[in-house]
């Protein structure tokens, strides 16, 4: 008996939960049941693990002690999983009393802070730059944040509708102009302090107005999601950069870069689309996640090809250069 005691002492019981946890979460994400973006919430719980510590110190290392942690820390792990999941999609889980779904997304428990949001407007205008112009270059950086940015025929450069919540840093829009080049840079709303949890999003709709001057754009992506439709405006070089977010990059023929469209995938997914008459060359860097073409596998698990060409790139007459870097996140290349 006492060597069973022993035997179970050896044994780190709270580890053990925590790595289940962890891989139960990597397997919804690499299967595609849940998105990487719920990491992002997840990571909010970090006190979680130094409750788990401390109690660990104060018990000791009794057979009792584990027991107990051992339970608390399942019932813990079950807890952050379930509040991220229903922070994160907004949507109830069946098997739970409609009170507790409730709870959690209404903030019933006082965690999270107000409701409240501000709605706020920024603009760019013609006149705040009448110098001459031969180029402009846009840079976006988003957080935990959801976004659609289109291009339009109108005056402003740029136009900036947000909602971001009241105890949010107010998300910032600046321009200067450097020789003909005109640089905006738009910055989403962040924390001001610490949050336990929370499911509040801000959202930004973006609207690039100028069609006809050369723009550059280049996006920041944090743990959020975010569309972009050009259809008309002349773009030089496209860059995004995306952690765990989600991307879309919806392109025209009009849009279609002169340079380059380079993309940087973490943890995240990035969705390029371009016309069914566009060729394209792909170079690209790829560890452990996927890059498809129109649903197809270009590469997966450490690409070793490193080069693609579409299917269409001899005979395209309007052809794009696209280079890549995917870690444990996906690329799909689609077609329309």
């Amino acid at each position: 008996m006492e060597k069973d005691i022993e035997r179970y002492r050896s044994k780190d019981v709270v580890w053990a939960v925590f790595l289940i946890f962890v891989g139960t979460i990597f397997l919804l994400n690499t299967t595609g049941v849940v998105s990487w973006s719920i990491w992002s919430y997840i990571l909010r719980f970090w006190p979680v693990f130094l409750i788990l510590g401390g109690l660990k110190l104060i018990m000791g290392k009794s057979a009792l002690a584990e027991i107990l942690l051992s339970v608390l820390a399942l019932i813990l792990f079950l807890f952050v999983g379930l509040v991220s999941y229903l922070t994160y999609t907004q949507s109830r889980i069946d098997f739970l009393p409609e009170s507790v779904n409730r709870c959690i997304t209404g903030r019933c428990m006082g965690f999270t802070g107000g409701r409240e949001s501000i709605e706020k407007q920024m603009v760019v205008a013609q006149d705040d730059h009448p110098e001459i112009l031969a180029s402009r270059a846009v840079r976006l950086n988003i957080g935990a944040a959801e976004f659609e940015l289109i291009d339009s025929d109108v005056s402003n450069h740029l136009t900036v509708r947000a909602l971001y919540p009241s105890r949010y840093i107010a998300p910032k829009l600046s321009s200067e102009v450097s020789g003909d080049r005109l640089r905006m840079d738009f910055s989403s709303a962040s924390f001001s302090g610490f949050t336990f949890f929370s499911n509040d999003r801000s959202e930004y709709d973006l609207v690039l107005g100028q069609k006809n001057l050369l723009t550059d754009l280049d996006i920041n992506l944090g743990a959020g999601s975010g569309t972009v439709y050009f259809d008309e405006v002349i773009t030089g070089e496209i860059l995004s950069k995306v952690g765990a977010g989600k991307l879309v990059l919806r392109l025209g023929e009009r849009s279609i870069p002169s340079e380059r469209i380079v993309i940087d995938v973490g943890a995240g997914e990035v969705t390029l689309e371009l016309p069914e008459e566009v060729g394209y060359t792909l170079e690209y860097d790829l560890g452990v996640g996927t890059i498809t073409g129109n649903g197809n596998d270009i590469a997966t698990f450490i690409g070793s090809e490193k080069r693609y060409e579409s299917e269409n790139y001899d005979s395209a007459e309007l052809k794009v250069r696209i280079i890549a870097k995917v870690g444990v996140g996906t690329l799909n290349i689609n077609s329309r």
